[in-house]
């Protein structure tokens, strides 16, 4: 824990230039999903359909990163916070390819999620859907910001039942 008591703080970081965003406010839940594909093959005659195992669907993680004005002022532990304009611009530059001489690497970046102690996952964003819940009276600037980010993980080898059973659905790809 930080000198004011407070656990680690999860972040996302842009793989590509090295850029971090740490969450003001580490998620209260995380939902996982991932799901085994099936092709359902009807041969003739028979009383049922087969299942064909094709593959098994990325691991799926929906975030709902929060930004406050109030909040950033009062969680300050002398780490420089994004406004809320660089966090919805930084999230969104996340979604778009990455300049580059390789026509290859004209993709937008991965990320890694990394929550100390508990989680760690390369991924690629998959979709940014942001709600802008308060504004200043005066100014007409955003007061509260929530943003859900979708990751979607990203694997350089092949994962077996048994990989899955000793390393669980949480893991991180090899060199991250």
């Amino acid at each position: 824990m930080s000198m004011l008591g407070r656990p680690p703080r999860a972040a996302l970081v842009n793989l590509a230039d090295n850029t971090r965003l740490d969450f003001l406010v580490n998620p209260s839940q995380v939902r996982e999903a991932i799901s085994a594909e099936y092709e359902r093959i009807a041969p003739l005659g028979l009383s049922h359909q087969v299942l064909q195992y094709k593959g098994t669907t990325n691991l799926k993680l929906p975030l709902e990163l929060y930004h406050s004005k109030r909040l950033n002022q009062r969680l300050s532990d002398n780490v420089q916070a994004m406004t809320i304009g660089e966090m919805r611009a930084w999230l969104m530059s996340l979604l778009f390819p990455v300049a580059s001489q390789e026509y290859v690497r004209k993709s937008p970046p991965e990320v890694l999620f990394v929550w100390p102690n508990v989680w760690r996952l390369r991924a690629r964003v998959i979709d940014v859907t942001t709600q802008h819940e308060e504004f200043d009276n005066e100014t007409l600037g955003m007061v509260r910001f929530v943003a859900t980010v979708s990751l979607e993980s990203v694997l350089s080898r092949r994962k077996l039942m048994e990989d899955i059973k000793s390393e669980g659905t949480i893991w991180v790809q090899e060199g991250a």
